[in-house]
């Protein structure tokens, strides 16, 4: 099973209704959920993306150009930990889906990873201004250095939300799609 598409399929589903989502997309990488955001918000829907490394903003503002989706994304180069600090408090109240994918940005420096800290300040602060119909989604690899710690606080701090989990249950390294809403 696929768990990025696997996630994908499931806030698709629940952003159709919505007729301008805001969305952010935690660690947006090579920009492919940004992406996928971004297409799915609609005429008036917003997205605000983040990420620690210039590589990952750039590539993520490059894709977004080449799809035509630029306006539709705010891009920062910032850790997750600040999306309350960085995204307009225009906007509190407002965040209908939100998408952490975690670990280390593809083909780049290994030892850049998230951690546990600034992932579950992130999403405490989602909590704090996420509008009542929300859903996110935490995509979590615990095969990493690193990873089965940040694994193991996100599956703790998510139990109030009582979130759908997919994994391989047979192999222990599989990530884990935690998918919820937070009320």
């Amino acid at each position: 099973m696929n768990l990025t598409q696997k996630a994908k399929e499931i806030l698709a589903d629940f952003l159709a209704p919505i007729e301008a989502p805001v969305s952010i997309d935690a660690t947006c990488g090579n920009g492919f959920d940004t992406l996928f955001l971004a297409q799915n918000a609609k005429q008036n829907g917003k997205v605000f993306a983040f990420d620690i490394q210039k590589s990952a903003v750039l590539q993520t503002k490059k894709i977004l150009k080449e799809n035509g989706l630029s306006e539709k994304a705010e891009i920062f180069e910032a850790s997750h930990a600040l999306l309350k600090e960085k995204i307009p408090s225009r906007y509190f109240g407002k965040i209908n889906a939100a998408m952490f994918n975690l670990g280390w940005l593809p083909k780049s420096d290994k030892a850049v990873i998230t951690k546990p800290e600034s992932t579950i300040k992130a999403l405490e602060s989602l909590a704090e201004i996420a509008d009542k119909n929300n859903m996110a989604s935490v995509l979590a690899y615990p095969a990493h250095d690193g990873g089965r710690s940040e694994l193991e606080c996100v599956k703790e701090y998510l139990k109030k939300y009582s979130p759908r989990i997919f994994r391989d249950e047979k192999n222990p390294n599989s990530p884990v799609l935690f998918i919820f809403t937070m009320r």
